[in-house]
């Protein structure tokens, strides 16, 4: 059975300055292969500060279970309760941050040719909607 030849369009999740190129039109690439990255100093600082937010929440959330290891009332309970609800906040963030990073790289989800590089370069600004890349599956 023979697989038809379709077109893959590329483009970037989130628009910033693309650091690195690493596909020209002609190129043959394969699925997982990263073909150009966004600047992700930002997105990094970000992480740290979920990180270190991460670390200081955990800290209150052990102060409160050393306190309270088997909270008796209602009140206690509670207490425990928000605790552990602000971590849970906290891990979601570092998680979500995480994931955020990961999408500054345009990674190939098929093998293919690059027909279209929309001549992207490092230092160029990116929207979502434009410069995409064009992949033509094999």
């Amino acid at each position: 059975m023979a697989t038809e030849n379709r077109e893959v369009v590329m483009r970037f999740y989130q628009g910033g300055t693309v650091i690195w190129v690493g596909v020209k039109k002609g190129d043959v690439v394969k699925k997982g292969q990263v073909l150009a990255k966004l600047d992700d100093k930002l997105a990094k600082i970000d992480l740290e500060i979920d990180l270190a937010n991460y670390r200081r929440t955990r800290a209150e959330f052990e102060e409160v279970a050393r306190k309270l290891p088997n909270p008796g009332n209602e009140e206690e309970k509670g207490i425990k309760e928000i605790a552990q609800a602000k971590l849970d906040v906290a891990v979601k963030k570092v998680e979500r941050q995480k994931y955020e990073m990961e999408k500054l790289a345009l990674i190939s989800p098929v093998d293919g040719e690059i027909v279209d590089d929309s001549e992207l370069v490092a230092g160029m600004n990116v929207t979502p909607s434009g410069f995409p890349i064009v992949i033509k599956t094999t």
